[in-house]
This record gives C-alpha cells, structure tokens and sequence, in this order.
C-alpha cells in the first residue's frame, strides 16, 4: 500500500475542522494552507484557551492528538517512501539528509527499536477510514483517535518485500528522537499538563508537521528531477555535519 501523500493529511484536517470538532475550524482552515513561518501558534493557542474557557482545553487536546496519531504518522510514511527511492537509486547518499523526518530533532542514544528495518508490527482489525493508520477505537474519548502502541514498528518496518541492497537497509534505520515520544503521547498524560506546558508542547508538534511536509515537498521535487539538487556543491547544503 502506498504511503499517504499530503493531499491524504489534508482530507483528514478537513474531516476533522468540519465533522469531528467544528470547533477548530480556525486552526484547521490554517492547517490546510501552506505553511506560513510567521503564523504564531502559542498566540493562537493561548487566545483560543482565554475565550474558550470551558472547552477550549478539551478541544485543543483532539488537535493535538490529530497532529501527533495521523498527521505526523502519515508525513513520516510518506518521507520514508521518498527516502527509500533516494537510497535505491542514489546510494551513495550521505544518511545524514535534513529532511530526513528523523534530523528535525537530535539523534538520542541508540537502542533497540522494536520494527527498525525487521520485525512485523502487530495484527489490529482494519477499519472503513480515510487514515493511512488503521482507526482504533478511544472508547473514553470517542472523537478521538486511539494510541497505537506500536506505531513506531508501524512506521518503520521494512517494506513487505525488503530492501534492494543492504545499504539502503542501514540507511532506512529508524533514529530515535524526540518525534518517538510525540507519537507515544498518551491521553491521560497530556491531560494532565497545566495550560502553559500544553500550549508550547502543542505549537511544537503542529510547526513539525509543518516542516515535514515543507520537506516532504523538496524531496517529491527533487526525485521528479532524479535528485540532481543532492548533488555537487550546492547539493552539500541539504546534508548535517556530525
């Protein structure tokens, strides 16, 4: 199955401004525009806490579980699609790539993650949804989607069929970063931040979907012209130093 392009991320912010929670429709009609580097989310967000007093807290905590189980989920596949191409027909690529999903934040000690390159995530039932990621139900929070404890293995096993060569393989490992815990967020623990925490932690993760996706765009550009912006010295600007 093809990993979701961005028009995908889109359908789904707009079920979810228009259906889901009509209440965020003025973060949703932002979400779907392209990105805008001046747009100041912890202003938005604490506005919107201020005059929603009641409610606003428990609708911004669907936003932030739209961005963190579906949208960074489905930018991520979408980005190790890409980078699969990239290390197939261009092997001597450097891993270091930053628009690599997994160099927007720094890289932590390397462990064991269940699903880098090998194992098979785990059997859920499937569901009639839009989402590239199998609906689970949130049976206390029903317009919300569920955590799936294995999303990470989700995310990051190898393609049914494998890797063409082995350095594409070790390429293709997952680095553990910050992004991990983002898409381990559980329910009751966000719940339980004091707004501040919550307003910084919820800017976050919607200015990193948005630097995926603006990622996701360079690289689609870029494999239409066989990756020649990789290349020379100009190319050497889209590679991090160790």
């Amino acid at each position: 199955m093809p990993a979701p392009d961005l028009a995908h991320s889109l359908e789904s912010i707009l079920k979810f401004g228009s259906r889901v929670l009509p209440g965020l429709q003025s973060f949703t009609n932002i979400l779907l525009e392209p990105p805008d580097r001046s747009t100041n989310w912890g202003a938005l967000i604490n506005s919107f806490l201020d005059v929603e007093k009641e409610r606003g807290r428990a609708l911004l905590n669907g936003l932030l579980f739209l961005v963190t189980r579906i949208l960074l989920p489905n930018q991520i596949a979408h980005n190790r699609e890409l980078l699969t191409t990239l290390y197939h027909e261009k092997r001597l690529t450097n891993v270091r790539l930053s628009l690599r999903y997994d160099m927007l934040r720094a890289w932590k000690k390397p462990i064991d993650v269940p699903g880098n390159a090998t194992s098979t995530p785990s059997e859920l039932p499937p569901a009639d949804t839009p989402d590239f990621l199998p609906f689970v139900a949130n049976i206390e929070r029903p317009l919300r989607q569920g955590l799936i404890p294995d999303i990470i293995a989700r995310l990051t096993t190898a393609p049914k069929d494998g890797y063409k060569t082995k350095t594409a393989e070790d390429k293709m490992k997952h680095h553990v970063t910050a992004l991990d815990d983002m898409l381990l967020l559980r329910d009751e623990e966000v719940e339980g931040w004091p707004d501040l925490q919550f307003s910084v932690k919820l800017a976050g993760v919607i200015i990193l979907w948005q630097q995926m996706r603006e990622n996701n765009e360079l690289l689609d550009d870029m494999r239409v012209h066989d990756w020649e912006a990789l290349e020379g010295d100009e190319g050497a600007m889209w590679f991090v130093d160790v």
